[in-house]
């Protein structure tokens, strides 16, 4: 079966029945319906179809994985902040360490899946100090990449 990418909108609002429309269906589709007295027994329905997520490494459970983003100054006030406050940190999520820039449409990051070093000019000392505190630095990326000809802040322009 190949994947399917058509626009559709699936309406629950109703108690005892539900609707589908879908846009231009190419081919057959197949659909499970889960359903379960509480989220819990939704969950297991849909991860019997699916297939269960392994379980979390034992770090994650001993302390606070916060998602700080806004460049190097920023990140390193939020983070002195919460560690004054007692937060026992043991990751720092950041979807913004390739940089950003204002798109027609908004701000967006800088889809090139490079360090910005302009947007965290101390990285490697950043990193290094959190290591030293037994914190991890964790990363977003995705498959999309922007065109960013013409923009000082890259290196390369892998699009």
């Amino acid at each position: 079966m190949k994947d399917h990418t058509e626009l559709g909108i699936i309406d629950f609002t109703q108690k005892k029945s539900f609707s589908i429309l879908l846009w231009k269906p190419k081919q057959e589709i197949n659909t499970w319906l889960v359903y379960g007295d509480d989220l819990k027994e939704v969950v297991k329905g849909i991860t019997n179809l699916t297939g269960r997520q392994k379980a979390l490494p034992a770090w994650t459970q001993e302390g606070a994985i916060v998602g700080l983003q806004g460049g190097q100054e920023k990140v390193d006030a939020q983070y002195a902040f919460l560690k004054s406050q007692g937060v026992p940190i043991k990751a720092v999520w950041m979807q913004d360490w390739v940089g950003t820039f204002k798109f027609p449409e908004g701000v967006r990051l800088l889809w090139n899946w490079q360090l910005n070093r302009k947007h965290y000019h101390d990285w490697d000392n950043m990193v290094a100090n959190w290591k030293a505190e037994g914190v991890r630095p964790m990363v977003y990326m995705n498959p999309y990449f922007a065109n960013l000809t013409g923009n000082p802040e890259i290196r390369t322009n892998y699009f």
